[in-house]
């Protein structure tokens, strides 16, 4: 079996980012990429950046054996998932996982430019199929 490579898509006029969310950013894609790598066997994987007027936005998805929610979110252990949720909550982000067995997994993180911060928390979605 050959290695897995990522597709990667960006998308609309690349905007310049704080430090803290370019670095945020990698390390989320890097970790969720990290995931399915380690733990789904997927036989494909994307990778799509979006610059939008008032937030960007990264999304993995991947092909591989997916899982229960409530196996893998509720659990002590899956740092990289922890990582990811913490590191969105610094980004003042929303962040949304979507998977279920055998349909892959669904990385979504929303991140509002500095000038459209919203007052209030993250927003966090998790839904399973």
């Amino acid at each position: 079996s050959g290695s897995l490579v990522p597709s990667v898509n960006v998308s609309g006029p690349p905007q310049q980012l704080p430090r803290s969310t370019t670095h945020n950013l990698l390390r989320i894609a890097q970790e969720a990429m990290t995931n399915a790598t380690r733990h789904a066997h997927p036989r494909h994987l994307e990778i799509r950046l979006e610059y939008r007027p008032t937030a960007v936005s990264l999304g993995t998805v991947d092909d591989g054996i997916g899982f229960h929610r409530e196996d893998v979110l509720n659990r002590d252990g899956h740092f990289g998932l922890r990582g990811i949720r913490e590191r969105t909550r610094k980004l003042r982000g929303e962040l949304t996982i979507t998977s279920s067995p055998n349909e892959g997994t669904s990385i979504h993180v929303i991140v509002p430019l500095p000038h459209h911060a919203p007052n209030s928390s993250n927003a966090e979605a998790v839904r399973s199929h």
